[in-house]
């Protein structure tokens, strides 16, 4: 496999690159799932560079770039919570799909767990999300719950959790 790399995101050059792959990754993901209103409220409300930058500087999410060889193909949102890491935010941009980089993501995370301690990572996945719903039932994740989270007024999204135990 050609180089992943893990970038924590602190700058505002940074902080774009995540947004701009958010609005690439998230319009291919959720058009079909949301309607273009919906989907830019989302992006507007979470994943816009005040909004981000108001994450990282509350503590509420860390965010890395994910390079392959490279070039920024993703990006995670993660929060170290009840001694767990919390998986918010893990996309892949879909033409690097199938390369093993959605596995060298995982692993990515699993290092980050180990560096931190943490036995557990929890990740939410919007309901809508078929392609990231298979992954984790492939990969064996077991579904602790689902959960209804008001998005916007008028505006609610069913999410996931998948509990996954790190290997020590």
């Amino acid at each position: 496999m050609e180089m992943l790399e893990w970038i924590p995101v602190e700058q505002a050059g940074q902080i774009e690159t995540v947004c701009e792959l958010a609005r690439e990754i998230w319009t291919d993901r959720y058009l079909g799932a949301y309607g273009s209103m919906e989907l830019d409220y989302l992006l507007r409300t979470w994943q816009s560079p005040g909004a981000v930058r108001r994450q990282i500087d509350g503590g509420h999410m860390e965010y890395r770039l994910i390079c392959y060889d490279g070039a920024e193909v993703g990006y995670a949102g993660l929060r170290e919570k009840e001694d767990a890491l919390w998986v918010y935010h893990a996309y892949i941009r879909g033409e690097y799909h199938g390369n093993r980089t959605v596995t060298g993501m995982l692993e990515l995370i699993e290092r980050e767990c180990a560096a931190r301690g943490l036995a557990r990572v929890y990740a939410v996945v919007d309901r809508k999300n078929s392609r990231a719903l298979d992954y984790c039932e492939r990969l064996g994740l077991h579904l602790l719950e689902r959960r209804t989270w008001e998005a916007g007024p008028d505006f609610p999204m069913e999410l996931c959790v998948f509990e996954m135990k790190i290997r020590k």
